[in-house]
């Protein structure tokens, strides 16, 4: 009946079991065009996703973070289609932000993830495994440990998935979800479903992990 209190390192909290908010308080969050809650589809018993239909949908926090050093970007997808393009996340929005930062999908024609940054352009560009699926709950994550040689890296459902990458990337800016938003407009919509979405100020995963198998709660 009330927003969970966030445990420590977390700065942003997507979780819609009442609402579309940020259960860390640390932001409002804007539903751009006519995202929504649903009960469609949703990775665990009794829970809520957020809807986004691939035709200008996405989610947007009303704060910028600002996390130096080690960070975690995490979050439950159901992809309902995976022909287009599709960018899970993008942290800032302005071209001229050389710390803006997203991971994304090139669709079916291209067959590829990749991790992109305002000051380095793409890396990290491979194709997706086997289990990176329509119709399936897949859970997404990209991590900065350390400063060193390959200090960022993605996994899929817990395993890594293509190289690590060398980056300075500070996370700076809002957080827009399910879309590439450098310009001030969306591109490359994410149609599906996110539940459990989540910045963490710590790199809360370095190795092969099992991802959370319960509801997040900060």
């Amino acid at each position: 009946t009330a927003p969970l209190t966030a445990i420590t390192n977390t700065k942003f909290l997507l979780n819609p079991e009442t609402s579309i908010s940020d259960l860390s308080q640390s932001s409002a969050i804007t539903c751009i065009a006519d995202a929504a809650t649903s009960t469609t589809q949703v990775k665990f018993a009794g829970t809520k996703s957020t809807y986004l239909d691939g035709t200008g949908d996405f989610l947007q926090s009303s704060e910028s973070v600002n996390i130096a050093g080690d960070w975690t970007i995490e979050g439950w997808y159901y992809f309902t289609t995976l022909a287009a393009d599709h960018s899970f996340f993008t942290i800032g929005d302005s071209a001229s932000q050389t710390n803006s930062m997203e991971f994304m999908y090139r669709g079916a024609s291209i067959n590829e993830l990749r991790f992109y940054n305002m000051g380095s352009g793409y890396s990290n560009q491979h194709a997706p495994p086997a289990d990176f699926l329509v119709n399936n709950w897949i859970h997404i994550a990209v991590v900065r440990s350390g400063t060193g040689t390959n200090n960022i890296k993605a996994y899929i459902n817990g395993t890594q998935s293509g190289t690590g990458i060398t980056s300075n990337n500070d996370l700076i800016g809002k957080v827009n979800i399910g879309t590439e938003l450098y310009n001030g407009a969306g591109t490359w919509f994410t149609q599906g479903y996110i539940q459990d979405f989540r910045v963490s100020s710590i790199a809360r995963y370095t190795s092969t992990f099992t991802p959370p198998t319960t509801e997040l709660e900060g």
